[in-house]
């Protein structure tokens, strides 16, 4: 996964929210998260993937995965930009602790 910083933007109200890597825009909408489950380093991970109202559940083996984490645990969230219409994923992992802009 490249380590790129994702920019954070303060709104009027004082929340916090991701900013678009394309435009800079701040308004994002989420669809699909993937959440990885690895213990240690074995070879199956289960991965969870919800999008919208729909979950699926299998234990498939990490090489054939999107997981960011390069070990154990992560999340992986896709998002839209409202103002550029850019699809991009981020991903969060215990190795890095930093919410990052994966290849995807």
């Amino acid at each position: 996964m490249p380590n790129t910083t994702v920019d954070l933007v303060e709104h009027h109200q004082g929340s916090i929210g991701l900013c678009c890597p394309q435009c800079g825009g701040d308004r994002l909408h989420h669809g699909r998260v993937t959440v990885f489950h690895r213990i240690e380093d074995d070879e199956m991970i289960t991965q969870t993937v919800v999008t919208g109202p729909t979950a699926t559940v299998e234990a498939i083996p990490n090489s054939q995965t999107t997981n960011p984490g390069s070990r154990r645990d992560s999340i992986e969230i896709e998002f839209q930009c409202e103002l550029c219409h850019r699809e991009k994923n981020f991903g969060l992992c215990k190795s890095t602790d930093v919410l990052a802009d994966c290849a995807a």
